[in-house]
């Protein structure tokens, strides 16, 4: 099984609620790390996303201390979704 791993920077314009966390995450731009395996089919290859991670606090916010909260695909997509209405 092939495993890669993905870095992005995600944008999030307005507050925004993860799962498990204790209240709404500020606006800013997030660090999130994608853990994608690769699936081949009779269809062809390609990578699926099995796991996420967010860094906290956002790119330049000051925290007590830096932590990071692991997301489903799907919880991630949400959030960022809502934040493009």
């Amino acid at each position: 099984m092939n495993v890669r791993r993905r870095q992005a920077t995600i944008r999030v314009h307005a507050s925004f609620h993860l799962p498990g966390a204790e209240r709404p995450l500020p606006e800013g731009e997030y660090h999130v790390v994608h853990n994608e395996v690769r699936c081949v089919s009779d269809a062809g290859a390609e990578w699926r996303r099995i796991a996420s991670t967010v860094y906290l606090p956002a790119i330049g916010m000051r925290g007590p201390s830096s932590r990071t909260a692991d997301i489903s695909a799907s919880d991630l997509d949400a959030a960022l979704d809502q934040d493009r209405h």
